[in-house]
């Protein structure tokens, strides 16, 4: 690497993923809805990047450092897409259901008020 800092090893990688991820799940809600990835150039002039997020009810913006890393980048964006995923089937699942409910409530009245079918010259 030209920038004179070491490459970091898999192990060292892996560990710091499983932290920036413990704390993305911990914050997996708000992180669906509200969540980013940002960048910004430090003093050196490297690249960092962070997960942001703000609480519900909170103007405070919180953050999860990920750094300059392109992999844990690549792995938080990923996650977030899950997360925003999980959300999609969850409200689709919610549609659907009161969908069901309220054609069967619908159903239920149709068939209660005795109505008949039409035949095919509108008479019953």
């Amino acid at each position: 690497m030209g920038d004179g800092r070491a490459a970091p090893d898999a192990r060292d990688l892996e560990c710091r993923w499983a932290a920036i991820r413990g704390r993305m799940e911990s914050a997996s809600e708000v992180l669906a809805r509200r969540g980013s990835i940002a960048s910004r150039m430090t003093g050196g002039g490297l690249r960092v990047y962070s997960v942001r997020y703000a609480e519900p009810g909170s103007k405070r913006q919180r953050a999860v450092y990920l750094g300059g890393d392109g992999e844990l980048v690549r792995r938080a964006r990923a996650l977030i897409v899950g997360f925003r995923e999980r959300e999609r089937q969850a409200k689709e699942i919610e549609e659907a259901a009161r969908f069901t409910a309220t054609s069967s409530a619908s159903l239920r009245r149709l068939l209660a008020t005795g109505h008949r079918r039409p035949t095919r010259l509108g008479m019953y």
